[in-house]
């Protein structure tokens, strides 16, 4: 079976303020963990081999 890595992009790190964008960013790859049947524990231990973490400049 494929193996699924799922993308989580972040702000910049001078604009950390801009939570809004990150939590609408987490609830999309808690949608995308539900659709694929993984749990939450298993995320959050597997978080640092299966995370791609990607930054973004804030566009405010």
């Amino acid at each position: 079976m494929e193996e699924h890595y799922l993308r989580l992009e972040y702000m910049s790190e001078d604009c950390l303020k801009c939570d809004q964008g990150i939590r609408g960013l987490i609830e999309e790859q808690e949608a995308l963990l539900n659709i694929l049947g993984m749990r939450k524990r298993e995320f959050a231990n597997d978080w640092e081999k299966r995370m791609h973490f990607e930054w973004r400049r804030c566009e405010k």
